[in-house]
């Protein structure tokens, strides 16, 4: 068992949860403790502790089931919900529960019992059949100092070498970096906090992920969502009035914030000549689900075309800006 787990183990004994969690390297364990640092769900709670557990039993060979004590007071859940998620109780007492996940054994499948199919998933072996090759001297902005993949160095490099007003479709499988592709560019021509960068992704959660990522280099909020707390509607107004103000760097959300709320302060950054680059993430679904599939899909070629208008007024008066679409395809 690594120190790790153990580390993570303590804090949920004790539900204290440490305002820093950067030296935490285990993913799942980061995306626990994020989650606990900002009022989760019951639902966010249940499958992130069962990812914990399923993945530090098959890190330990799967042979037996490894424990966790959590507190019996919130946002942590009583046991009728824990054995639900297939999280056995094995006992309890006035403070805590003593928990294990269950390997997903369905009976309508042949051989569950002895090959669960969610133990590849788990542990997680490395797939990927391509090596990292050295970077190039601006990728020290994010602290990298190779490319992922041959794909992703020639993907980034055709971004930053793209005429205005370009299209770039790429086109890269899945682990091979296209994330970076959007959010290198982004961030290098944004440097002295002037320009706005927009990645439309399909889903909030990755909006909340691609935040995560970019939270060392970019110190404010970056996911726009929908939230009527009023956290959540300062949180939107704040990016709102940063994008007005060309500080906000780079932004993600979906294609119904693009064409509802953030619509007329991206129009203002369009007017200033701030608007840097344009992303639609995961863009092979707009074909793969069919025109009917949220249609704000379908209208965002006619915001583009707004924005293309006004940041062309703009370059005719001070003849700078950068403005294209970036397509990110798996």
């Amino acid at each position: 068992m690594n120190d790790s787990f153990s580390e993570l183990r303590e804090i949920l004994k004790t539900g204290k949860i440490p305002e820093d969690i950067s030296n935490v390297t285990e993913p799942c364990h980061c995306r626990l403790l994020d989650a606990l640092q900002n009022s989760p769900g019951s639902g966010d709670i249940v499958s992130l502790v069962r990812h914990v557990l399923r993945r530090e039993d098959e890190k330990q060979g799967g042979s037996s089931p490894i424990y966790l004590q959590i507190p019996r007071k919130p946002p942590f859940l009583d046991s009728t919900i824990w054995e639900q998620a297939s999280i056995t109780v094995w006992g309890e007492d006035k403070e805590h529960y003593l928990i294990s996940a269950r390997p997903w054994q369905p009976e309508w499948l042949d051989l569950a019992d002895q090959y669960p199919p969610d133990a590849p998933l788990f542990n997680e072996k490395p797939r990927r059949n391509y090596e990292p090759v050295s970077g190039d001297p601006f990728l020290q902005l994010v602290e990298l100092d190779a490319y992922r993949s041959i794909g992703q160095r020639e993907a980034i490099r055709a971004v930053l070498t793209a005429p205005d007003n370009s299209t770039l479709i790429i086109n890269l499988p899945t682990g091979a970096g296209k994330s970076l592709c959007a959010q290198l560019p982004a961030l290098l021509n944004s440097r002295n906090n002037n320009g706005v960068s927009v990645v439309v992704v399909p889903t909030t959660a990755l909006a909340i992920d691609q935040e995560r990522a970019l939270k060392s280099f970019v110190h404010h909020a970056t996911a726009y969502y929908s939230d009527d707390s009023v956290d959540g509607k300062e949180r939107r107004e704040g990016i709102r009035d940063r994008i007005r103000a060309g500080t906000q760097r780079i932004i993600f959300t979906s294609p119904e914030s693009l064409m509802d709320s953030l619509a007329p302060a991206l129009y203002e950054a369009a007017k200033l000549g701030i608007l840097r680059y344009f992303i639609i993430d995961e863009a092979h679904m707009v074909e793969q689900w069919g025109d009917d599939f949220r249609p704000a899909f379908q209208e965002i070629p006619g915001q583009r075309i707004i924005a293309m208008i006004l940041w062309m007024v703009k370059k005719e008066e001070k003849g700078y800006a950068i403005a294209f679409v970036l397509e990110l395809k798996e």
